[in-house]
């Protein structure tokens, strides 16, 4: 699954669907945080069926 993830459909595999996760700025699901100024939510993702991980140590419903 994590070495064919792309040729599944899937994306990054390493990349958990829920949260706020750019640059170096990490804040985990259901969280609110203040990052340069502004009020950020560690949300889910959009489109779950795409994603391995829930939150980077859970699998989704699709890996399942």
């Amino acid at each position: 699954m994590i070495g064919n993830a792309k040729n599944l459909g899937m994306a990054d595999p390493l990349k958990p669907c829920c949260g706020y996760h750019v640059n170096y700025d990490h804040v985990w699901c259901g969280i609110k945080a203040i990052i340069n100024k502004t009020e950020v939510f560690g949300a889910s993702c959009k489109n779950p069926s795409m994603f391995v991980s829930w939150d980077g140590v859970h699998y989704t419903h699709a890996a399942n």
